[in-house]
């Protein structure tokens, strides 16, 4: 038998200097009955177990006998709990429920609730060793009408509710707060919206936002691990790269709301369109805009806003489109009770990833049974059809047997990509390089104008064919354009067409559409079957969609995958995938192929886990040994035999005081040039710097400098291509590709230089110097105004001129009493000295804090840094603590490497 009722509004009469009663959810299943705040709310005031109730009844306490109040005895609760309802009808029903899930419990009593309001303690439950998963001090950020800042808590998590305690002493007492864990939607690494704060993260709920804070990052890596677990149990790939996401900056969270998954989280300002009477006073209002796990569109105030001021669910969204009345920047968010919800974005960048972000959560609820119009009873009917019966299907063993010829297309000049296209001579154009596979003989054909960078791609297509999948067995042919004359090679393609010239007018056509697949990619869909062998407990679930190229990590053990890349379809079929799944996998891609709207063209293939084509893996980001072709100097192998070398003790002193590797200025001792140009690497693209930016960096981006110097009565130049430490893997690859490309607009005399950030050599140094080098934390932003608002700290290190500012966490653990520091606030610069501090980084500093228009004040260690102008520089560190040297243990410098 099942309850009537199992979730609704009830009032509850409650404790407090004016005892009212107040709206409450209460929510009730098998094992317990919930009470919360409100419907979304993850604060949980009443937590009773069902086997521990002994009585619910109708009561006539509080003077009511309408029949409205019902009451509950629990052998966890001191005294009964009344709840009051709309009607007595409803008042019946919640009665009857809780009765027939009380009879449905192993046995009535025992134990006590997880937490009860009225109860003098937690339960013995909770404190349960076995049942606590993790507990120890936080920081949280607290918004008051007096004081907004953060307090430290204790908490304890258990795999179903997070308690928050004033301390670790009051383990034994009611909490200061019961967080229930289902009603969470998300946890996340925080950005940089908490600067005086190292490490901090962030739980989403529907109703609130709660900021933490931890004193060490593994400390947060740990929180981080156990909360995702929880709330996100059925998302591996989150759990996986945690520990990545951690450590760098959110920029492929950000990869412009492509990644998939449940745990995606993305947000940003926008400026939302007000509706009704409020519309009319205030038009439009900014709003900092979270989209949680896919599921809920919330809105906020600023990004360290803890309460919800707006929400609008996903699953009420009918469609997301761009804004007809605000084409520039608008975009229009419809859901199903017939309101448009109108937003704009701060930049036309910003609104196509939000409209595509969107819309692909949106597809994430999308029934694709129904929407691909599958009966599962007839599944097995449907998926007996044989691999020779379907159109443009394509087997790896007949390719490789030489029994089915692939043609494929190498395009693209920033997003090097590959594709297969007709077998047919006329796929061929000017513009593109192709490989033919034909088992043990492969061919590379490149066209006139192909770029250089896209036969290098070819060179290295055919190159891992023939090791990877050939054994090194197979016979690489390379063809150009004019010089093509090989019969079997037309042969395969139904003959060579008769000789024609490509007019300019056409290659400029031509040019122009590769440009604009450069900016657009290929789009990539991949749906999983998920569920056991019964049609009821399967589902197709789209978790990816976009056009940066996805990590392998979406493809499950247990499932079948199918990849769908517009002109190919794959079939990829985990090692534990069950008979089922694979039989729906065929069905699903039959039916994507035969889509409306689709080319005429789509091939179909099936790949094993394991057995994964060379092709199949370019479609994803990070499969061993398919990453970008890098651009750069090796040195020559001597020999294939590694030579022995004399062991020799290691002296210690001898590795500090040993003289640095003599620089290479290529041709260029005076430093005399100056920088042309400065791009910086945006996904696949790359954007163009002002001159006033020239010599900033960004640790979270890729950088390609041009560098121009006078040479023997000519000029030369030298194209570096500096990465940040916390750039993607996919951005300081497209920076080597970007610095081929550059050179080859550039011509003759070119010097490629790859840059590794904290590994910068001196003629590059004294390059960036020469316009004041400086490296700033996270990624750069456009116009970002709010930059300028928050406080920044650079350390100044170094043994000579080449010394500039580094930005660092603000925080007092970043000090050193051997370097200087530069706090940069938004109404002073201050300067701080280490005791062992040395002249270059002391100058750095000073010079630093007066490019800005606000007053310096300077503060040497242990003398003027304790003085009332210096105490807004531990206050923005949030307060004086320890760091390096604090305590007067270091006495003596060596030079810093």
């Amino acid at each position: 038998q099942k309850p009537e009722i199992t979730q609704g509004f009830v009032k509850v009469y409650t404790n407090g200097w004016l005892r009212k009663w107040g709206d409450r959810w209460l929510e009730i299943n098998k094992d317990f009955l919930f009470v919360y705040e409100t419907k979304d709310s993850p604060n949980m005031t009443l937590c009773v177990p069902m086997d521990s109730i002994i009585k619910v009844d109708i009561s006539n306490a509080y003077d009511i006998k309408n029949g409205n109040l019902f009451a509950i005895e629990s052998n966890s609760l001191s005294e009964p709990e009344h709840f009051y309802c709309a009607s007595a009808p409803l008042c019946l029903k919640w009665i009857k429920s809780i009765q027939t899930l009380v009879h449905q419990s192993p046995q009535v009593g025992g134990e006590e609730p997880i937490f009860a309001e009225s109860s003098a303690k937690v339960s013995e439950a909770t404190q349960d060793e076995e049942l606590v998963l993790m507990e120890g001090w936080l920081e949280m950020y607290l918004l008051g009408y007096i004081y907004n800042g953060w307090v430290r808590r204790y908490f304890l998590l258990t795999k179903d509710t997070l308690f928050v305690y004033k301390n670790d002493q009051t383990k034994t007492t009611n909490p200061l707060e019961t967080l229930h864990i289902p009603k969470m939607i998300t946890v996340s690494k925080s950005d940089e919206s908490h600067p005086n704060r190292a490490f901090t993260f962030k739980l989403c709920t529907a109703t609130r936002i709660i900021h933490l804070a931890s004193k060490e990052e593994e400390d947060m890596i740990t929180w981080l691990e156990q909360l995702t677990n929880l709330i996100h149990p059925d998302n591996p790939l989150l759990n996986k790269s945690l520990a990545d996401s951690t450590v760098s900056s959110n920029d492929s969270a950000a990869d412009d709301g492509e990644s998939g998954g449940s745990g995606t989280v993305t947000e940003g300002y926008v400026m939302k369109k007000n509706f009704g009477m409020v519309g009319l006073a205030r038009p439009w209002r900014k709003y900092f805009l979270t989209v949680a796990a896919g599921k809920d569109f919330l809105y906020f105030n600023n990004p360290r806003d803890t309460t919800t001021r707006l929400r609008i669910s996903m699953q009420t969204v009918v469609n997301v489109t761009e804004s007809s009345q605000f084409p520039e920047l608008g975009f229009e968010v419809h859901t199903d009770d017939k309101k448009v919800h109108i937003h704009q974005a701060e930049s036309k960048e910003d609104r196509d990833r939000w409209i595509n972000a969107l819309k692909f959560m949106r597809n994430q609820f999308i029934d694709y049974f129904e929407h691909l119009q599958i009966d599962p009873d007839t599944l097995n009917s449907q998926a007996r059809v044989k691999d020779t019966q379907i159109d443009n299907f394509i087997d790896p063993i007949e390719v490789k047997n030489g029994r089915c010829p692939v043609l494929v297309k190498v395009i693209g000049k920033r997003r090097i990509r590959t594709r297969i296209v007709p077998l047919s001579a006329k796929s061929l154009t000017d513009t593109s390089v192709f490989v033919l596979d034909c088992g043990m003989k492969i061919y590379q054909w490149s066209g006139r104008s192909a770029p250089r960078v896209v036969k290098a791609k070819g060179w290295d297509l055919t190159n891992k064919i023939r090791t990877k999948e050939r054994g090194g067995l197979a016979q690489v042919i390379n063809l150009d354009q004019g010089k093509d004359n090989n019969a079997e090679f037309w042969a395969a393609l139904g003959g060579k067409p008769a000789p024609k010239k490509t007019s300019d007018e056409a290659l400029a056509e031509f040019k122009r559409q590769q440009e604009e697949e450069d900016k657009q990619g290929d789009n990539i869909r991949i749906y999983r079957i998920c569920g056991n062998d019964t049609p009821q407990e399967t589902r197709i679930k789209l978790i990816h969609e976009g056009t940066r190229p996805p990590p392998k990590e979406f493809l499950m053990f247990d499932s079948v995958s199918i990849v769908d890349c517009e002109n190919e379809i794959y079939i990829w079929v985990g090692k534990e995938a069950t008979t089922y799944q694979r039989k729906l996998g065929l069905v699903v891609a039959l039916k994507l192929q035969k889509q409306e709207g689709r080319n005429s063209f789509v091939t179909l293939s099936r790949v094993f886990d394991k057995g994964e084509t060379i092709l199949f893996k370019e479609k994803f980001s990070n499969y061993p040994g398919m990453l970008p072709i890098h651009v750069g100097k090796q040195d020559k192998k001597k020999s294939s035999v590694a030579s022995s070398q004399e062991q020799k003790a290691i002296d210690v002193l001898e590795m500090h005081q040993s003289a640095p590797p003599s620089p290479s200025f290529y041709s260029d001792p005076d430093v005399a040039g100056k920088i042309i140009k400065v791009w910086k690497i945006e996904g696949f693209d790359k954007k163009e710097l002002p001159e006033e930016l020239f010599g900033q960096l960004w640790e979270g981006d890729s950088f390609v400098i041009v560098y121009r110097f006078p040479y023997q009565n000519k000029e030369k130049n030298l194209v570096y291509f500096w990465q940040g430490k916390f750039s993607s893997r996919n951005e300081k690859g497209t920076s080597a590709y970007m610095t081929v490309d550059v050179s080859d607009e550039i011509g003759r005399d070119v010097e490629q230089i790859r840059v590794v950030q904290d590994k910068e050599e001196e003629h590059f140094l004294r390059v960036m110097c020469k316009y004041n080098f400086i490296v700033h934390r996270g990624k750069y932003e456009v116009a970002n105004e709010e930059a300028h608002q928050i406080p920044r700290l650079y350390a100044c290190k170094g043994d000579n001129e080449l010394v500039h500012p580094v930005e660092v966490p603000l925080s007092c653990f970043q000090l050193s009493t051997l370097h200087s520091m530069v706090l940069l606030a938004p109404n002073h610069s201050y300067v701080w000295n280490g005791v062992l501090c040395n002249q270059f980084e002391a100058s750095c500093a000073i010079k630093l804090a007066k490019s800005k228009d606000t007053p310096t004040v300077i503060g040497e260690e242990g003398k003027s840094d304790s003085t009332h102008e210096f105490e807004g520089f531990w206050k923005l560190l949030g307060g004086k603590g320890k760091y390096y040297g604090h305590d007067g243990h270091v006495e003596t410098r060596k030079p810093h490497r």
